[in-house]
This record gives C-alpha cells, structure tokens and sequence, in this order.
C-alpha cells in the first residue's frame, strides 16, 4: 500500500509553477512492486529515506537514484521499495513544464526514467 499526502507550498510560489506543476506528493512505500501507469505528467521524484528500483523484464531490479525523472510512459512499469522505509516527494509536472523549465523536448523523456 502507498501511503500519499499532499504538501501545501506558499501561495506566491503556487501561482509562478501553477501551469507547470499538477501536483506535489509525500509517499510512503511499503516494500514491495507496484505499478506506475501511463497518465499525462511526467514525474519527479526524490527519496529521502529508503530506496526504490524498476523491476525489468525477468525481475531484474535496477537500482535508481536518490533523484530522478519518469517521462510519458507509453505502457505501464513496474517500481519496487526496496527499503522497509522508503518515502518519496514526488512532482508531477504537465509535459509542457519540460521545454519551458528544462530546455529540453518532454519527447526525450518517454518513456524513460533518469537520474
């Protein structure tokens, strides 16, 4: 089970990322797999406690970053806690958010998790 709070922020800064940012999230995993299905936001997460894997193809677990991103998935993918405490904050940025702040095409995150 995930375990989400929404994280209130102060009113100047909600309104300068309001068109870029869907939400911000405090998750709690459990250990264990989960999916992750294709929706319109791309993904920033950044654990602060614990650590979190993608399950590949036979179950392999790779191991990702503290930080990372999650761009457009086209299909579903499977992440894993692999910690028996893993907490997340997680941004949820419209894929538009991703030329205007990073300078790069959301294109070249489909798909893709980095970090």
């Amino acid at each position: 089970m995930i375990m989400r709070k929404l994280v209130k922020t102060e009113p100047k800064t909600q309104l300068l990322l309001k068109p870029y940012i869907k939400s911000v999230e405090i998750i709690n995993h459990e250990v264990g797999p989960y999916n992750v299905y294709p929706n319109l936001t791309v993904a920033a997460g950044f654990q602060f406690q614990g650590a979190l894997s993608i399950v590949a193809g036979k179950g392999e677990l790779i191991r990702l970053n503290p930080a990372g991103i999650t761009g457009l998935l086209k299909s579903y993918r499977v992440f894993q806690a692999t910690s028996l405490r893993t907490s997340s904050v997680l941004i949820r940025f419209y894929p538009w958010a991703i030329p205007d702040l990073f300078g790069l095409p959301a294109s070249l995150l489909t798909n893709q998790s980095l970090g």
